[in-house]
């Protein structure tokens, strides 16, 4: 049976989740950030003939995670919920994609891992600027052009996401400029008090392999980790895994996403 939660189940759901938030960490921040209430943000439980709690199914916006100990629930039912939804994203570990992947023919996958970091040498460097509100539509059209950042998001959609976040104080953005141009960028996309998370990192074509990716990611992490923050991210491509590595990452969990590619 699948149960759509109020703001009266979080207790529930935190109880469910316990010390694997790594395996859901969007869901874990977004629930202590938002109310249920909130018209973007819906939770839903998968409970067992034993009204034991199997799985998680959290919405926001237009993604989704789930969450699930075990694998132990119907993955019918729950496919069919996340259908209704009309989804561009679908996050979970690359195990219940895997088993959810048969039922989405029309999405693609993507494996990775979540990484956190440990390094405690970091330093804050020079040039590295925290973006504004009026950075957001360059910053925008900057990740959509990216096919494997932005394949799930128009420009207006993505910069209402950044605008959010930044009003709810709720992910912060660093810029670097060259010729008055921001050539890259990275963010948190969701952070509360224990932890947060990376996204969102990227170099312009022109500008790559010229360390400006890392000195954006030091200055990011270092302010975290000044701050008490645990810094983590999800890493799909191996070539930014080893940059991540040299900051200090470490693969913690294996990763998975389905997305639906808009245009399709």
């Amino acid at each position: 049976m699948i149960y759509k939660c109020s703001d009266n189940d979080k207790e529930k759901i935190f109880s469910y989740i316990g010390e694997n938030y790594k395996n859901c960490l969007y869901a874990y921040a977004d629930l202590k950030q938002y109310s249920l209430k909130e018209t973007f943000v819906n939770a839903w439980l998968y409970i067992n003939h034993e009204n034991t709690v199997k799985a998680l199914i959290f919405n926001y916006h237009n993604g989704a995670h789930v969450f699930a100990i075990d694998l132990n629930f119907d993955v019918v039912e729950v496919s069919v919920l996340l259908k209704t939804l009309k989804l561009t994203m679908i996050n979970a570990r690359k195990e219940i994609i895997e088993i959810l992947e048969p039922y989405f023919d029309t999405y693609k996958y993507d494996f990775g891992h979540i990484m956190e970091q440990n390094r405690t040498d970091l330093v804050r460097v020079d040039g590295i600027e925290v973006a504004e509100e009026s950075d957001f539509h360059d910053m925008a059209e900057m990740l959509c052009s990216d096919y494997g950042i932005g394949a799930g998001y128009t420009i207006e959609e993505m910069e209402s996401q950044l605008i959010e976040r930044y009003t709810d104080k709720y992910g912060r953005n660093y810029i670097l400029r060259k010729d008055g141009h921001i050539v890259a960028q990275a963010s948190t996309g969701a952070e509360v008090s224990e932890f947060a998370m990376v996204v969102y990192v990227i170099v312009s074509e022109k500008y790559r392999r010229k360390g400006y990716a890392t000195r954006v990611m030091e200055s990011l992490c270092y302010d975290l980790r000044v701050e008490g923050k645990k810094t983590y991210l999800v890493c799909y491509e191996e070539s930014a895994r080893l940059m991540y590595e040299k900051l200090g990452f470490k693969v913690c969990s294996d990763w998975g996403k389905l997305y639906y590619v808009v245009g399709n």
